[in-house]
């Protein structure tokens, strides 16, 4: 899947869920995909990533309400 592609499929995306829900699937997907073999730090860190994009995302879907 090349990039005009994807914006296309997010596109779409955007017709059924906010932005706010996609971010947090976005972050479920991430943690969802981490290997299992992380170190502790990793792992924190990819948490706080998650964290980031449910917090973006709540913040988005208070500034753009549909």
């Amino acid at each position: 899947m090349d990039e005009t592609r994807a914006k296309q499929l997010l596109a779409e995306m955007l017709s059924d869920f906010t932005p706010g829900s996609i971010l947090h699937l976005l972050g479920n997907v991430l943690r969802e995909n981490a290997p299992d073999n992380m170190d502790e730090t990793a792992r924190q860190q990819l948490a706080s990533a998650e964290e980031a994009l449910f917090v973006v995302g709540v913040g988005l879907d208070a500034v753009c309400p549909r």
